[in-house]
């Protein structure tokens, strides 16, 4: 009989630490270290010892389920509970639960002075956005945005539509605010509005792609297909990213970029026949989909609406109107050298960066700018390419005469470049002024 209780006892400890084994095999990520890439020295020192004592304790635990382990590691997840890195703790979370090891929430006194951030993201997932969205704000800034010459208007946008956006709920009922629903940036050709509300997009919309349409694109020729277009961007939004998926418990920003607006959204009544008929039935549409997103559903998609035209004036009224597209921003041609000297240094960073530019003068960027006076930055970013072409060229016509000569060795930008590149540019613009001129 004894042999019998001695054999049981082996086999059970045998299958202890069998599922022991195969936990650990098939799930080799949670076992190694924390990540480095956002965390100091110390605590990821701190974090490493920490991991590896719990996977001791949680491999003791599965073997023998003691009341003392078990005491042992809530003590040390509570530990780490304090320590206040949610990630790190999300992780040890993870292990637990797949390990059958029940995660407590740990003393209510030790939370009363000093809650963790972990606490914080459990108790309020809805403020998760707002933490990320107020990460983002540093990079309202033209160096961040990559975007020269606009901090005008990049203060703008930051005032009247990051700040809300940013702001808790609570706070905004109390206000009796709502963060806007449309934003238009309008101006002339070539003056950065496409690269900015790309830019702005990805800032405002964290947690889910941002949606990115050209305006002729939503008009179709069969009966209705233009009006139910509409209606999906504003309905079927992408899904937010897997990082996401498990902390958060309510729809995150879906932010939609309109390029060409002025075709989808022309004054109603101006064009007659089918087709003006068709064109008024999308208006209207846009029309409903923009009152609809202040609705009381919970299931309902919050939905910023980026809208981007060279014509304003072509835009049907009602849209412009206060609680719709309320914020208009004109993006105007750089007005200063320095405005223009900020454009050329986003467009040289790299080629100086990767010691691509010959010049001695230091101050080259700001002579640049003074002789690129009604430039926009399409103009300045097409100077860049064409000074660097001739460079390229000028290295290929010296490898293919010298066989021990390479482009690469032979490709360099200088100042005269720049300026040729600056003279040909200038002289493009006002061939298509003059072309602009004969056609009014």
């Amino acid at each position: 009989m004894r042999v019998l209780v001695v054999l049981a006892c082996i086999f059970s400890v045998a299958n202890a630490f069998t599922h022991t084994h195969h936990f650990r095999r098939s799930n080799p990520s949670l076992y190694s270290a924390p990540d480095a890439s956002s965390t100091s020295v110390v605590d990821l020192q701190r974090q490493t010892v920490q991991y590896f004592e719990l996977s001791q304790k949680l491999d003791k635990y599965i073997l023998t389920g003691s009341p003392r382990v078990k005491s042992e590691t809530d003590v040390l997840i509570n530990t780490i509970r304090k320590d206040g890195d949610y990630d790190f703790l999300k992780k040890v979370e993870r292990v637990c639960g797949r390990a059958g090891f029940p995660v407590g929430m740990g003393d209510e006194e030790d939370y009363e002075e000093e809650p963790s951030a972990a606490k914080k993201f459990d108790n309020a997932h809805e403020d998760i956005e707002h933490s990320i969205l107020l990460q983002n704000g540093k990079a309202f800034n033209s160096d961040r945005l990559g975007v020269g010459g606009l901090d005008d208007v990049i203060n703008e946008v930051r005032r009247r539509i990051w700040v809300p956006l940013a702001t808790p709920q609570s706070l905004l009922d109390a206000l009796s605010i709502a963060p806007p629903r449309g934003l238009l940036l309008y101006g002339p050709p070539g003056c950065g509005k496409t690269i900015m509300a790309r830019r702005l997009a990805k800032v405002l919309s964290p947690m889910r792609p941002p949606t990115f349409v050209c305006g002729p694109e939503v008009m179709e020729k069969f009966v209705g297909e233009s009006e139910r277009n509409v209606r999906s961007l504003f309905e079927s939004p992408p899904p937010i990213y897997d990082d996401y998926v498990d902390i958060v418990n309510k729809e995150p920003l879906h932010v939609i970029v309109f390029d060409e607006f002025d075709s989808i959204s022309r004054v109603r009544g101006n064009s007659g026949g089918d087709a003006g008929v068709a064109r008024d039935s999308v208006v209207n549409q846009l029309l409903a989909k923009i009152d609809g997103l202040d609705g009381e559903d919970e299931d309902r998609v919050p939905t910023l609406v980026i809208a981007l035209t060279n014509k304003k004036e072509l835009i049907d009224g009602a849209l412009l109107r206060s609680g719709r597209f309320e914020v208009k921003v004109e993006i105007k041609p750089p007005q200063t050298d320095e405005q223009r000297e900020a454009i050329y240094n986003i467009h040289l960073k790299s080629m100086i960066e990767g010691g691509r530019v010959k010049v001695e003068n230091e101050n080259f960027v700001a002579e640049l700018a003074k002789t690129s006076e009604g430039f926009t930055g399409a103009d300045i970013a097409a100077v860049c390419r064409t000074a660097a072409t001739a460079a390229l060229e000028r290295a290929v016509d010296i490898a293919q005469k010298d066989e021990n000569s390479s482009v690469e060795d032979n490709c360099f930008i200088t100042m005269v470049d720049l300026t040729n590149a600056v003279t040909e540019i200038d002289k493009e613009r006002i061939v298509e002024d003059d072309d602009d001129d004969e056609k009014e």
